[in-house]
């Protein structure tokens, strides 16, 4: 069983986040994400790009001047003036990240033989200035491995702490996700192994359990998955399938994981999908009648975890099209009203048939009136 200890995430809703299109937060709604980040457990947080301009150099100062507990990282290209400007911005650890297709080198003007000149070039930099330094591999799911292979290796030589695999468009299929990881994971024991996934085909959540069952030491995260495109792993589903499917003991403070969403939500102007795994407002909700009745015996019947664990409400019955006797029984004996077999079975069929008419569940008002139209 792995341990918290043992998997690392850094969250970066500070830089690839906030990176997403229409997304820009103030100075103020960046300290309180990373605040709340803090609080939550997060050992790393990735606060943003210093090279964006002196803006963003002070608004990472502020959040350097908070004292956190978790490591702070800006994120650089590869190239020295990014370097600078991290080092400006007081940042004790960077990542930069280095292009390795053939697609982004063409598109950039690059070569392999630059990528590795300019690995050796930045690590003897910035092993000299600051105290982590962890680089990336841009889009390593559309390079070959032999490739990937040669920049761990070079990048542990020279000093690295980390080195991170990116599949930057989310192309990765768990497999192919576990295969190169182990891949590289052997080939650089000693280093620490990083991954970032990226959601174009609703893949990176799982492709970092993946990594992680593969040998990464670390995950990239962002809240509500928020970022580029489709986005990147969302950290409320990583935080909750560590814990229930790699069985990993954890000390992260998962009942906040609702109330930081939510803020999130309302600072970056993207709101919560009602059904979003983990933070959804209506992923508590329940109408069919064989989930309910099973549910008024046992809540884990169909209920992967508490939704006290993640900060939601307590669960919802609902009723509709879908419900059963067990559920309607209950919803009357709450309000006092025991209903005889016949009233439930004539009730349970018109409620069937208004919420089919009305192509929705009914609200407990709705309900009423039903049993009240036959009780007059």
């Amino acid at each position: 069983m792995k341990t918290q200890d043992q998997i690392w995430l850094i969250d970066s809703t500070l830089r690839d986040g906030e990176q997403r299109a229409d997304v820009a937060f103030s100075h103020e709604q960046r300290k309180a994400i990373a605040v709340m980040l803090d609080h939550l457990g997060i050992p790393e947080i990735e606060v943003g790009t210093p090279a964006a301009g002196q803006d963003e150099i002070d608004s990472i100062r502020r959040l350097v001047d908070l004292g956190l507990d978790c490591r702070l990282t800006g994120w650089c290209r590869a190239l020295t003036e990014d370097l600078d400007a991290a080092e400006q911005a007081n940042l004790t650890a960077v990542h930069f990240s280095l292009p390795v297709s053939c697609v982004l080198l063409s598109a950039l003007g690059r070569d392999r033989g630059w990528v590795l000149g300019q690995l050796h070039r930045l690590l003897l930099d910035a092993t000299r200035r600051f105290e982590f330094v962890s680089v990336g591999m841009q889009d390593a799911s559309r390079t070959d491995v032999s490739f990937l292979l040669d920049l761990a290796c070079t990048a542990a030589m020279h000093g690295a702490d980390r080195v991170r695999i990116a599949d930057t468009v989310g192309v990765w299929d768990p497999l192919a996700t576990w295969d190169v990881v182990g891949l590289i994971r052997e080939a650089v024991p000693d280093i620490e192994l990083g991954f970032h996934g990226h959601n174009d085909l609703g893949m990176a959540t799982a492709n970092s359990l993946a990594a992680l069952q593969a040998g990464a030491d670390s995950v990239d995260v962002t809240v509500n998955g928020l970022g580029e495109r489709a986005g990147n792993a969302a950290l409320e589903e990583v935080v909750m399938a560590m814990k229930i499917v790699l069985k990993c003991t954890t000390s992260y403070k998962s009942e906040t994981l609702s109330s930081l969403s939510d803020y999130v939500a309302q600072a970056s102007g993207v709101p919560i999908a009602a059904h979003k795994p983990i933070v959804g407002k209506q992923v508590f909700r329940h109408e069919s009648g064989i989930h309910v009745r099973a549910m008024q015996r046992d809540r884990r019947s169909y209920e992967p975890f508490a939704p006290a664990e993640v900060g939601q409400a307590d669960s919802v019955t609902v009723l509709g099209k879908h419900s059963g006797r067990a559920a309607l029984h209950q919803a009357f004996a709450e309000s006092g009203i025991e209903l005889n077999p016949e009233q439930l079975m004539d009730l349970l069929q018109r409620v069937r048939e208004q919420a089919s008419s009305l192509g929705r569940s009914l609200l407990p008002a709705e309900v009423m009136r039903l049993y009240e139209s036959r009780s007059t």
